[in-house]
């Protein structure tokens, strides 16, 4: 690294200190509201008939709080809040001075985060601790997510409910329908008073977010600036009983080998039943039997090649997904992608006082297991069952702040692995938080003779994790030290990484422009850290420097300057990179591009290469109906003036919404990689391609009474064979959902 190139980069960091702005804001309090049960039947059906809503309280959303801080908002937007026995009302009337402008289009739930919409997050038990968020476009496309305090939103929580909207000559209109049945509250006598949050998102120059109550910059949490709704009385959340009968159909072709004829391995069905009874409004129960744990969204393709950990894809089978929040620490020490084929699955969870609890069992028919190291990860694999047992209990103390404990156990066939771990996140200011997790494990391999190393093994290994964010308007400043052991294993969470000690700190700046300036906000920071083995020795050094603009048309851009040392199987290599990234939205386009140069390790022969990294993603609101999507990343490694390998990743992405439950969906994925011999010695292959097809026709009354239908495949091409398909796949699978 060049000192001159060091200050440059500091300077420039520097100098965008001094951007300041000063804007009208509105000082304000968080409203109370009083709520009364409405005497009329509210149909929902995007129409808005006034008579319907005569008893509902009347909210205006008042504040802009973002770009602007608390400012007067652009357009007009007011709300309208009831309730009956069975639901909660919301309406919406979102007035807009050019309707033409309005960004609504059919698309599967949870979707449309770019279109317009509205909607509301509640705190049903007003603990300031955790609540829903239900959200609407225009057209009726619903968003639903839970939210915890200090843990963001969880996008992948879905429940039944019902939504519609449309557009008018002055703006648009939404209303909702939530049954109390699909979401947990106290069940009293009593009046209740529930956090509300009333929002809207106005994407135009600038994403324009509106709220009914102001917003503290200088806080970090969310609940505690709620709003209020008092009034609530003679509801109950029921203890209803759902089933939902699923059945499913695969046919499958596979190859083994280039030449070979394809196999057909046959039709495959199988009826399940997923069971969900709450028998107290606190206690939710799940059974899945015979389960359906297919996904139908392709995992997006990711470079792999020339890495030293392992990939990480998101869980997508809905089993997992319901109330995976519970589960959620600091560290990853559960990740249910582990389990690869279960038999069966049960789960429970619920809220008593101050304590949040959950637990779930599965039996998986084989053993997959992510092997972690201190400078790479491996995987193993063993033709056995085993039992997965998770449970987790999280008590509320002080304000804003929890403590727990996880339990995670994985056993069969003579192998088991032992998790026990102690978290906290304490709230000691609105703007500081500490959190930690101390976590001890204790592993036994199974008596395998073609495990290898691994045969019978027993090791045992703890970790340790602190960390200290403070968060305000101009300034946020993180503080993190961790240490993992190298006999450390989780083998139902993601940690392909121990034996080691990290410490490190961010530092950043924020600086917000005036209303209606071209560049709303200016972030420039900086990243050190440090990372030893547990015998002290240095296996990663880095400070990373980076500036990022938020702008109008919803525009970014950013720059980053990263000096980095990594120790590598013996050798020390010094190396810098730098990148610059941008994105934004027309109309009807969104894009998003990313360049990374510099240097770079070369694992398999352990040396520095030229490196660069390209991708870019656009995406094409054709019309209403039609979405179009499309990517590409290229990572090219060159050394001695000669290209050492070059990786391709091509998706495309084609949706046709018939409506809001009805779509058809294409997915295409291709895949290149192209090694130089001559650099890598003993590797033959010169050129591997594979492509990945996918169709799905889509059916969906709601998140559990549903219709899938598909096709999916892979194709793969070497240097000396044709493309040729390897695994061809129809899929089918219909399920109902009975509320009682």
């Amino acid at each position: 690294m060049k000192h001159s190139s060091l200050m440059t980069m500091s300077v420039l960091v520097l100098l965008l200190f001094p951007f300041t702005a000063n804007a009208s804001r509105i000082s304000g309090q968080p409203p109370c509201y009083s709520v009364h049960q409405t005497a009329v039947p509210i149909r929902i059906d995007g129409k808005f008939h006034r008579k319907e809503w005569k008893d509902a309280t009347k909210i205006q959303l008042n504040y802009e709080i973002d770009p602007g801080e608390n400012i007067k908002p652009k357009v007009k937007t007011t709300a309208y809040l009831t309730y009956d026995r069975k639901n909660l009302y919301i309406a919406f009337v979102a007035e807009d001075p050019n309707p033409a402008s309005i960004r609504a289009n059919l698309s599967d739930r949870d979707q449309a985060w770019r279109d317009d919409f509205v909607g509301i997050a509640i705190d049903p038990f007003n603990d300031q601790r955790r609540g829903y968020e239900f959200f609407s476009n225009p057209l009726g496309v619903q968003m639903d997510l839970k939210r915890v305090e200090g843990s963001g939103e969880d996008p992948s929580w879905d429940t039944i409910w019902n939504s519609a909207g449309s557009i008018t000559k002055t703006g648009y209109v939404v209303e909702m329908a939530i049954p109390f049945r699909s979401i947990s509250f106290p069940d009293t006598t009593s009046v209740q008073t529930w956090g509300f949050w009333f929002f809207r998102s106005y994407p135009r120059d600038f994403r324009y977010q509106i709220s009914n109550c102001p917003m503290d910059r200088n806080k970090n949490c969310f609940f505690c600036q709620m709003s209020h709704a008092k009034g609530f009385r003679g509801i109950h959340p029921g203890r209803n009983l759902e089933i939902n009968p699923t059945l499913t159909a695969t046919q499958n072709h596979s190859r083994n080998s280039f030449g070979q004829q394809m196999n057909n391995l046959g039709t495959t069905e199988s009826l399940g039943l997923n069971l969900r009874w709450a028998p107290t409004s606190n206690i939710t129960l799940n059974a899945a039997l015979n389960p359906d744990f297919s996904q139908v969204e392709a995992d997006s393709a990711q470079l792999s090649f020339n890495r030293q950990f392992s990939l990480f894809f998101e869980e997508k089978r809905p089993f997992f997904l319901e109330g995976a929040d519970i589960f959620q620490t600091k560290e990853h020490l559960v990740h249910t992608r582990t389990i690869a084929d279960p038999s069966y699955g049960i789960k429970a969870s619920g809220k008593s006082g101050a304590f949040v609890w959950g637990f779930f069992n599965a039996k998986d028919t084989i053993t997959n297991i992510l092997l972690p190291g201190s400078t790479g990860s491996g995987y193993a694999s063993w033709n056995h069952a085993s039992t997965v047992t998770v449970g987790r209990i999280r008590k509320d103390i002080l304000k804003n702040s929890t403590i727990g404990i996880l339990v995670t156990n994985r056993a069969g066939g003579g192998y088991h692995n032992t998790v026990i771990s102690a978290d906290g996140r304490i709230n000691f200011t609105d703007s500081d938080t500490i959190e930690f997790q101390l976590t001890t494990t204790d592993t036994k391999n199974p008596n395998d003779p073609n495990s290898g190393a691994l045969n019978g093994e027993s090791l045992s290994g703890n970790a340790y994790m602190f960390n200290y964010d403070h968060e305000e308007r101009n300034w946020s400043f993180n503080l993190w030290h961790n240490r993992k052991d190298k006999g450390f294993r989780a083998d139902i969470g993601f940690i392909p990484q121990v034996d080691y000690i990290e410490s490190g700190f961010a530092l950043n700046h924020v600086t917000y422009g005036k209303d209606g300036a071209f560049i709303s906000r200016i972030r420039p920071g900086i990243v050190s850290e440090i990372q030893k083995d547990t015998s002290g020795n240095i296996l990663h050094r880095a400070i990373h420097l980076e500036t990022n603009f938020s702008m109008a048309g919803q525009s970014y851009f950013g720059f980053f300057y990263d000096m980095e040392m990594q120790f590598y199987e013996g050798i020390n290599h010094y190396f810098n990179n730098y990148g610059i990234y941008s994105g934004g939205r027309l109309q009807k386009v969104a894009w998003h591009v990313r360049g990374f140069f510099g240097k770079n390790i070369d694992y398999t022969n352990n040396r520095l290469g030229d490196w660069k990294r390209l991708s870019t993603e656009i995406t094409w609101f054709a019309n209403t109906h039609i979405q179009l999507e499309a990517s590409a990343e290229q990572e090219k490694m060159q050394e001695w003036g000669q290209n050492l390998y070059t990786a391709n990743v091509l998706q495309g992405r084609f949706v046709y919404n018939f409506t809001t439950r009805l779509f058809i969906r294409s997915i295409l994925q291709y895949t290149t990689l192209e090694k130089n011999p001559g650099l890598y010695g003993d590797l033959n292959t010169r050129i591997s391609r594979s492509l990945f097809p996918q169709l799905l026709l889509s059916y969906k009354i709601n998140p559990r009474t549903l219709l899938y239908l598909g096709y999916s495949g892979s194709r793969s091409a070497t240097e000396l064979n044709p493309m040729e398909s390897f695994q061809r796949t129809l899929f089918f699978k219909i399920a109902y959902a009975w509320r009682l």
